[in-house]
């Protein structure tokens, strides 16, 4: 078990060496749900290089689509994914100690 606590904060590069511990190179547990791996995180490198270097809108929306590829045919395999929204949304009767749950808001530090 690995645990990551913002991995749709990280980078595609952090996303996929995540994913190459729980598997071998040739990714063949995704290859055998026909999950190209590979070719999804090269297609998203190549859109985010493009997008950097033009900021066309076109290029962002297709970037956007492979990223929600991703996230749907690969991270979703392999990741439990739980956010402040779902905890309070599934969670809301829970009480600890007689006290309910609360999530407080994120604080940014600079």
């Amino acid at each position: 078990m690995l645990l990551t606590a913002t991995p749709l904060n990280n980078t595609i590069d952090d996303l996929y060496n995540i994913i190459r511990i729980f598997t071998d190179d040739t990714f063949i547990t995704f290859k055998m749900k026909n999950i190209p791996v590979d070719e999804l995180v090269k297609r998203y490198k190549k859109l985010k290089r493009e997008y950097e270097e033009r900021y066309d809108e076109g290029i962002k929306k297709e970037l956007k689509k492979v990223a929600t590829e991703i996230k749907r045919k690969v991270l979703d395999e392999v990741m439990v994914i739980r956010t402040r929204r779902y905890i309070l949304e599934q969670f809301k009767d829970l009480r600890i100690d007689g006290k309910k749950l609360e999530i407080s808001d994120l604080m940014v530090f600079d």
